[in-house]
């Protein structure tokens, strides 16, 4: 037997595992996983996944396969120390979404062509013997693959039994709680097929490419005496499809499907090794994943948006508060997102996504999150006030002089909502200046509905480090975190944050030059020049976003970095760059600001560098022309 769990003691993982030639690779690089190497020399990542299933097919594929759909278990993957933006990929949305329930599609209040939406959703395929599909070779039977079925008359043989793999457990069903084990594998994104219908909806758009087709298929039902009635499903039908494919185009442009890197590659357990029908559980959390993708254009890109409404799950009771966390995902390009708003409500939270391609061909506006919504059980608070019962997770404190002999006391109101009473266990603060805040408690027993009052002090120091802004007053901010004996819910989080009066400073972030002359550009020209971003402070800083906040006459001038999100580390220097292309003649000016975030212990602290462009376009001018004035 393997040193993991199998059916067999020969698993399916090893006996075809993933080519890594560009079909299939293992998922390698995830905390909790083990790689292995299958007697062909090929890699396979054994992994253990958890989650309730949501499809289990009825009979093999021609392949032969056996195909299941499981609904991931956040609380796993948090076990496993997974990060769900991490390991999602946009093209596990789009292959699986169509295995979300109609319920879940009923959440969208409104979306574009290119803005999907579903759960998160893994697909699991399990190999059979003999093969038709020999990408990956075709090996000799094993000997101990002995259970068939009536798939291929009882031609295919199998590890175990697809509909029932463990003898005492329930025939496989949609609903159960499952654990599986085997070849966690990314797949091709699958989006070659009829490369002429995907290309002409890249180039004229869906619309304009359903009235052609649907002209050329009239033609051919005429030519052929057929009803031409058809004409107009069968042309959306494949205009479909090449739309399907070019969006999984967009999101990796002039990437080949055979890439491992490709963000619309999508996560299988190929095959499965294992897999265990374990006590029923409910969904503690609403995992939705939003994928939007807006193609760029010549002078501006399109713009795609979506509109939702993510419900949390049945409150289990008045003890608990709604919870929800938006996963970012490094397939985000943040500076094409218009839009990205969370709107807490009683029940869930509304979101709305919007995003646009860039102008000049740059880049596809792209957005990848995963959303998780639900109630958690925080006995304990921080309250505004001891008569108040409106929790507070910031405590902003009164400017204090620095330098000065004697600490300003503060007091925090610690309120037990819960029915038994709750020990503090320990009291850590995080700063990045030490010693600024002081605050005590641990060992402090807080009786079931009632409050306690916390002392601590703020002391800021003579001078301070920066890193900016230039002018008092500073924000000195600190985290505290209290542990608790709740077993529910056995942390709390406060942000304390104070201003401190102290001697202005240089700042450790600075542009030059700031502001940018292009001089005289020939109309139908581009000029790129560029701004120089400079950190000295002591905490990497991160190019955040661009604005344009105004421009005479618009559309002249862009400004971008050639990285979004760029990070530039201390004592380091990052570019911001200037376009400058004249559509007509005469002055442009622009005024932007460059938003600079720094991270320190307590949040990002945040400035705006404020630039300027100007140029001046002129019709084409020959060497011995004089521009026109």
């Amino acid at each position: 037997m393997p040193a993991w769990e199998s059916h067999n003691p020969t698993p399916p993982s090893l006996v075809y595992p993933p080519d890594g030639l560009g079909k299939w690779f293992a998922r390698q690089g995830l905390p909790s996983t083990r790689i292995e190497i299958a007697p062909n020399g090929k890699t396979v990542c054994i992994a253990e996944m958890r989650g309730w299933l949501r499809s289990v097919a009825e009979k093999c594929t021609e392949d032969p396969d056996w195909h299941y759909f499981l609904v991931l278990d956040p609380e796993w993957l948090d076990s496993l120390g997974i990060p769900f933006e991490t390991f999602l990929l946009p093209g596990d949305l789009l292959d699986n979404q169509g295995f979300s329930t109609p319920a879940v599609h009923g959440e969208v209040e409104g979306r574009t062509r290119r803005a999907h939406y579903g759960e998160a959703i893994l697909h699991m395929e399990l190999d059979g013997w003999q093969r038709v599909d020999v990408t990956r070779g075709q090996p000799p039977k094993p000997d101990d693959w002995i259970c068939t079925n009536e798939c291929n008359d009882h031609q295919t043989y199998w590890p175990y039994n697809p509909r029932n793999p463990k003898p005492g457990d329930p025939a496989l069903a949609r609903g159960q709680y499952v654990r599986v084990v085997g070849s966690l594998v990314t797949d091709s994104p699958h989006m070659m097929s009829d490369q002429f219908a995907t290309n002409l909806v890249l180039r004229l758009g869906y619309d304009v490419v359903v009235a052609r087709l649907r002209d050329a298929e009239l033609v051919n039902l005429f030519t052929l005496g057929a009803d031409p009635g058809g004409a107009e499903a069968a042309a959306r039908a494949r205009a479909d499809a090449a739309e399907f494919n070019a969006v999984k185009w967009l999101w990796g442009p002039n990437q080949s499907q055979e890439d491992e890197r490709h963000p619309a590659r999508f996560h299988e357990i190929h095959s499965p090794d294992y897999i265990e029908v374990l006590p029923p559980k409910a969904a503690k959390e609403t995992v939705r994943v939003i994928a939007v993708v807006a193609q760029n254009g010549l002078s501006s890109g399109d713009v795609e948006e979506i509109s939702v409404k993510i419900p949390a799950p049945n409150r289990p009771s008045q003890w608990h508060v709604l919870a929800h966390h938006k996963l970012l995902s490094a397939n985000t390009i943040a500076s094409t997102v218009l839009t990205d708003e969370v709107i807490p409500l009683a029940d869930g939270i509304r979101v709305r996504v919007r995003v646009q391609g860039e102008g000049g061909m740059g880049a596809n506006g792209k957005f990848f999150a995963i959303y998780r919504v639900g109630w958690t059980l925080q006995r304990v608070v921080v309250v505004r006030a001891v008569d108040s019962r409106q929790p507070i997770d910031v405590l902003e404190l009164p400017a204090q002089a620095a330098g000065l002999s004697i600490a300003t006391e503060f007091i925090v109101v610690l309120w037990n909502a819960g029915p038994a009473a709750v020990t503090i266990t320990e009291v850590a603060i995080q700063q990045d200046y030490p010693g600024i805040f002081q605050l005590g408690g641990q060992g402090t027993v807080v009786p079931a509905g009632a409050t306690v009052n916390l002392l601590g002090t703020f002391l800021p120091p003579a001078t301070l480090p920066g890193p900016f802004p230039a002018n008092p007053p500073y924000t000195v901010e600190a985290r505290v975190t209290f542990k608790t004996d709740d077993p529910q819910h056995d942390r709390l989080d406060l942000r304390l944050t104070g201003r401190t009066l102290g001697p202005p400073l240089t700042s450790t972030v600075a542009i030059a030059p700031a502001e940018i002359d292009f001089g005289q550009v020939n109309i139908g020209n581009g000029i790129e020049r560029e701004f120089v971003v400079r950190n000295t402070g002591r905490h990497d800083i991160t190019i955040e976003a661009i604005t344009i906040r105004a421009e005479a006459p618009a559309g002249q001038f862009r400004l971008y970095t050639r990285n979004p999100g760029q990070i530039v580390p201390s004592y380091s220097t990052g570019r911001v760059f200037a376009y400058f292309e004249p559509t007509q003649h005469g002055s442009a000016t622009a005024e932007a600001d460059i938003a600079i975030a720094s991270r320190s212990i307590a949040h990002p602290e945040r400035t705006v560098l404020p630039v300027k462009v100007q140029g001046r376009g002129n019709v084409n001018l020959r060497p011995d022309d004089k521009p026109l004035r």
